[in-house]
C-alpha cells in the first residue's frame, strides 16, 4: 500500500479502508481515488496491491471518471480494466469533493449484489469517518484559538494565532481579521497567508467582502473574490466571512479565502462564526485591559495623567528621543495661592478649580502632548518639541488658566518652568531642571521660565571626569537592556556600580509588602533589611526623589549614603543605594551617575516584565 497526494488529508482512515476491503473481498487490488476540489486530475489517495500500469488505467477508466464527476451516482460493477472485475462505490470527501472506493479481482469472479451493497456501506462509513475527523480537527483548531486568548495579553499575537488556526481548521489559504475604526472605515489588524503590508490596509466601510458583512451583520460567501480590489487577493477564488461583534453592534469581520473553487456550506459558516466570536472576545479583553490601564494611569479628579502615568510617559519619550526620535521638553505648572481657595471656599470649590485647570491645559496642548497632575496644585506637561516651541505652548496654556472660573470672580494665575531633554539626562534630572526653572519663575514673578543651558549638563560641558563617568553609566545601561531576568539585572547593576564606577558599597533593593528587600549587593555583606520608612532608602522610595546623607552613621561603619529611586513603568519599584565610610562621600555628580544607572535598570526591568507577560 502507498499513499500519494491526499485530497481528504486523512491517510490513516484510507489506509485502514484499502486493507480491510482487499482482505474482505479476497481481492487482488483495493484503492481510493479522489478528485481535487480545484478540478485537477484524479489522484490515487490510498492503494493496496496496485502496480503502476494498473493504477494509470484505473485513473482514466470511464466508470471511475463518471462517479468522480457526478455523472453517475450509483455504485456499480464492471469489467475491462486489465482483465479485472471491478466494484466501485462513490462517497463525499471531508472537503466537499468526490471520491471512489474500489476493489478488483480476476474477471472470472465477478462481484454479486450483496458484495456491492457491502461496498456501498463501506463507502458511506468512510465518508462519515472522514467527516468526523474533519470536525474533530476543526474543533481542536477552535479550542487552540480560544486558548490563545489566555496565553497572551498582546492583541496582535492573539489575532495572528486565531487567523492561523482558522486556516488550519478550514484548510484555507488566507485568513483576515478586520475592525472598523472611528472614521467608519475598516482595516485588517491581522492576516495569515498574505504579505505583512496587508495588515493595516484601510478600506471604505462598505467595500469588499468584510465591509458587506459589517453592513448586513450576516455571514456572506464570495465566488468572485478576485474582484475584491486588492492585489494580494487576486488569486483567491472563493471566500467566506462572518461578522465580529466587539461591542454592541457589528464592528468587525473574520474572513477566510481559498485559492481554488471550494463549496461553502452552512456548517462552514457556523464554524467561522464561532471563530469570529473567539476573536470578538479577544478584542473585548484587549479593550477592557486598555481601559483599565488608562484608568490606572489617570487622575480621577482632573482626568489628566496621574503621577505614575506621567512618569511612565516621560520615560517612554526620553527612550524615543535616545533612539533619534526628536526633541522632548518637560514643563511644571504650579498654581498661585491655591491653598487660599480651599481655605476660603472649601475643598469642593477647590476640586472644581482643579478640574477646570485640567481641561484648560489639555485644550491648550497638541494631540500628541501629555498633561499630568503630579499632586496637589502642581501639573506637568510632556511636550514633543524644542524648548523654544514649548515656551509658546506653555505660555498659551498658562494664559488659558485665566479662563478657569473662581469663586467671587477672582482670576487664577500660575507659573511654569521648562527644561529640554539633552543626551545623557534622565527623567529625574529633567524634572529637577524644570523644578529649578519653576522656582526661578516664582521668585522673578514671571509666568514661564526656561532652564538655562548652564543649569544642566550639555554634551561637551562639565568636567571631563564626570563626562567619562556618565558615558560609562550609559554603556552599563545598554548592557542591562540586553538582560531579561530580574535578578540578573539587579546583580549586574550593583556589581558594575562597584567594580566599574568605583562606588564602595552598592545594593539594588525592591519594595515588597511595605519593606525594602535587597535583591543584589556588591562591596560587602548586605545590611539588615530595613523597614521602608527608615533611612535614606526609605525616604527615597517614599518621597520619590534622590536622598543624600552626608553623615548617615549607619551599620557597618558607613558615614555617607546616597539612594536614588528606581522606576519601572512609572511606578517606584525600589531604589539603588550606595554607601561610603567617609563623611560627605557623595555629591550631586554621584547622584546623577547613579540615577542614570537606575533609569536604565528600570527600562530593562520593564522590558523583562513585558517579555514574561507574552510567554
Amino acid at each position: 500500500m502507498r499513499l500519494r497526494t491526499s485530497a481528504t488529508e486523512a491517510p490513516r482512515v484510507l489506509s485502514d479502508v484499502v486493507d480491510v476491503v482487499r482482505d474482505g473481498y479476497e481481492g487482488e487490488v483495493a484503492f481510493v481515488i479522489a478528485r481535487p476540489l480545484d478540478g485537477g486530475p484524479p489522484e490515487l489517495v490510498g492503494t493496496s496491491g496496485l502496480d503502476d500500469a494498473t493504477a494509470a488505467d484505473l485513473l482514466h477508466a470511464s466508470p471511475v471518471e463518471e462517479l468522480l464527476t457526478g455523472a453517475g451516482t450509483e455504485s456499480r460493477t464492471t469489467n475491462g480494466v486489465r482483465g479485472l472485475a471491478l466494484a466501485l462505490a462513490p462517497f463525499a470527501t471531508a472537503t466537499g469533493g468526490r471520491a471512489v472506493v474500489g476493489v478488483a479481482r480476476r474477471a472470472d469472479r465477478p462481484f454479486d449484489h450483496a458484495e456491492l451493497a457491502l461496498l456501498e456501506a463501506i463507502a458511506a462509513s468512510v465518508g462519515h469517518a472522514l467527516e468526523r475527523e474533519r470536525r474533530a480537527a476543526q474543533q481542536a483548531a477552535l479550542a487552540s484559538a480560544a486558548s490563545a486568548i489566555h496565553a497572551s495579553l498582546d492583541l496582535d499575537q492573539v489575532m495572528a494565532a486565531i487567523c492561523s488556526e482558522a486556516v488550519r481548521a478550514f484548510r484555507a489559504d488566507v485568513a483576515i481579521v478586520s475592525l472598523r475604526d472611528d472614521c467608519e472605515r475598516y482595516a485588517a489588524i491581522a492576516a495569515h497567508g498574505l504579505p505583512q503590508s496587508f495588515v493595516g490596509m484601510s478600506r471604505e466601510r462598505d467595500e469588499g467582502l468584510s465591509g458587506r458583512v459589517m453592513a448586513t451583520g450576516e455571514p456572506l460567501v464570495s465566488d468572485r473574490y478576485d474582484d475584491e480590489g486588492h492585489a494580494a487577493l487576486r488569486d483567491v477564488r472563493t471566500a467566506v466571512a462572518a461578522p465580529l461583534r466587539r461591542s454592541h453592534g457589528v464592528d468587525g469581520a473574520l474572513e477566510i479565502g481559498f485559492r481554488r473553487d471550494r463549496p461553502v456550506g452552512a456548517a462552514d459558516a457556523e464554524l467561522l462564526a464561532a471563530f469570529a466570536d473567539v476573536a470578538a472576545v479577544a478584542c473585548r479583553n484587549a479593550d477592557a485591559l486598555a481601559a483599565a490601564q488608562r484608568a490606572a494611569s489617570r487622575d480621577s479628579l482632573t482626568g489628566c495623567l496621574n503621577h505614575g502615568g506621567l512618569q511612565s510617559r516621560l520615560h517612554e519619550e526620553i527612550s524615543r528621543a535616545e533612539r533619534g526620535g526628536g526633541p522632548v521638553t518637560f514643563a511644571l505648572v504650579d498654581l498661585d495661592d491655591f491653598k487660599s481657595i480651599n481655605e476660603r471656599f472649601g475643598h469642593l470649590a477647590g476640586d472644581a478649580v482643579l478640574r477646570g485647570v485640567g481641561e484648560q491645559l489639555r485644550g491648550s496642548v497638541r494631540l500628541h502632548d501629555q498633561v499630568g497632575r503630579l499632586g496637589g496644585d502642581e501639573f506637568a506637561l510632556v511636550l514633543c518639541a524644542t524648548a523654544e516651541a514649548s515656551r509658546r505652548i506653555v505660555d498659551r496654556a498658562v494664559r488659558s488658566l485665566r479662563g478657569v472660573r473662581l469663586p467671587a470672580g477672582a482670576q487664577l494665575h500660575a507659573a511654569a518652568g521648562i527644561a529640554e531633554w539633552r543626551a545623557g539626562v534622565q527623567a529625574t534630572g529633567l524634572i529637577d531642571e524644570a523644578d529649578q526653572a519653576l522656582r526661578g519663575a516664582k521668585r522673578a514673578r514671571r509666568g514661564v521660565a526656561v532652564a538655562r543651558a548652564a543649569e544642566g549638563m550639555r554634551i561637551g560641558e562639565g568636567s571631563p571626569a564626570q563626562l567619562r563617568r556618565l558615558a560609562t553609566a550609559a554603556a552599563l545601561g545598554a548592557k542591562l537592556r540586553r538582560l531579561r531576568d530580574v535578578q540578573a539585572i539587579a546583580t549586574v547593576a550593583a556589581e558594575d556600580l562597584h567594580d566599574v564606577l568605583g562606588f564602595p558599597y552598592c545594593r539594588v533593593a525592591t519594595l515588597r509588602d511595605g519593606r525594602v528587600e535587597v535583591m543584589a549587593d556588591a562591596g560587602g555583606a548586605a545590611p539588615t533589611t530595613p523597614a521602608a520608612d527608615n533611612g535614606a532608602i526609605g525616604r527615597c522610595v517614599r518621597e520619590r526623589r534622590p536622598v543624600l546623607m552626608a553623615d548617615a552613621s549607619v551599620d557597618g561603619g558607613t558615614r555617607s549614603e546616597l539612594a536614588v529611586p528606581l522606576y519601572v513603568g512609572g511606578q517606584v519599584w525600589g531604589a539603588i543605594d550606595v554607601r561610603s565610610a567617609g563623611d560627605a562621600g557623595f555629591d550631586s555628580d554621584d547622584a546623577q551617575v547613579v540615577q542614570t544607572v537606575a533609569d536604565h535598570a528600570g527600562a530593562a526591568l520593564l522590558e523583562a516584565a513585558r517579555v514574561l507577560e507574552q510567554r
